[in-house]
């Protein structure tokens, strides 16, 4: 979903604190007003709770046909800091939503599923201006920059972005996240027409969580008003 920035903290941010009790349970209220590093972070957290909670609601309805209001989902974090969703119905005993959350800027974006195969998800968004030289050499093992040089020098900047994007879904999805640095998992080969890329955790991860496995991520290009940005979702099964 989209709001302008300028919008949202308008007038004092009262559009933004309407949004927020709109759609934010109590506990999560108080959650966000502690949020204190910036008032950036209030919004892309506001928005990203916004674009959560509605991907859940859109599969309850699509699924069991029933309908609930924002504040009926509550998403806490649990100690990796995941979100972890829980539904202030009687659904909540037949029905344990996973779902993962991105923002960039203004925008954000969810994934969900209520799928009790589904161990974990990963979703991520990235302008294709934030990925720059000094982060591909951080960020990006050896082999993840011989597969970047692979692609013509017209769409580096793109792949880049969709390798770190992938990077990211799919640490979020394991649940591992970056615990060893942007190397923790680390890409194996991509397919350039459907945007595919597999990504497997690092050996010493493997080592350590042996239920970690590799995850096929999906990777795509979008065109905003805010400009070129790439997605990328993964799902652990």
């Amino acid at each position: 979903m989209e709001f302008g920035v300028d919008f949202l903290e308008a007038d004092g941010g009262i559009w933004r604190d309407v949004l927020a009790h709109l759609v934010l349970s109590r506990m999560e209220r108080d959650t966000w007003r502690k949020i204190g590093r910036s008032e950036q972070r209030r919004t892309e957290w506001l928005l990203g709770r916004i674009a959560a909670k509605d991907a859940i609601r859109f599969l309850l309805r699509d699924h069991y046909g029933l309908r609930v209001y924002p504040s009926d989902i509550e998403i806490n974090a649990d100690e990796n800091g995941r979100p972890v969703p829980h539904l202030r119905t009687a659904m909540d005993w037949v029905c344990k939503p996973t779902v993962s959350i991105t923002h960039d800027g203004a925008i954000a974006a969810a994934i969900a599923s209520i799928d009790s195969s589904v161990r974990g998800l990963g979703i991520d968004i990235q302008n294709t201006a934030g990925v720059n030289a000094e982060l591909r050499s951080l960020a990006f093992s050896e082999q993840e920059r011989a597969l970047l040089d692979s692609v013509s020098m017209g769409r580096q900047q793109e792949w880049s972005t969709r390798l770190w994007c992938a990077k990211e879904a799919a640490a979020k999805a394991l649940g591992c996240g970056f615990s060893k640095g942007p190397q923790s998992v680390q890409a194996q080969a991509f397919d350039d027409p459907s945007g595919t890329i597999v990504v497997a955790p690092s050996k010493e991860l493997l080592e350590r969580s042996p239920q970690y496995v590799g995850v096929r991520v999906k990777t795509t290009s979008i065109t905003t008003s805010n400009g070129s940005l790439v997605a990328a979702s993964a799902v652990w099964e």
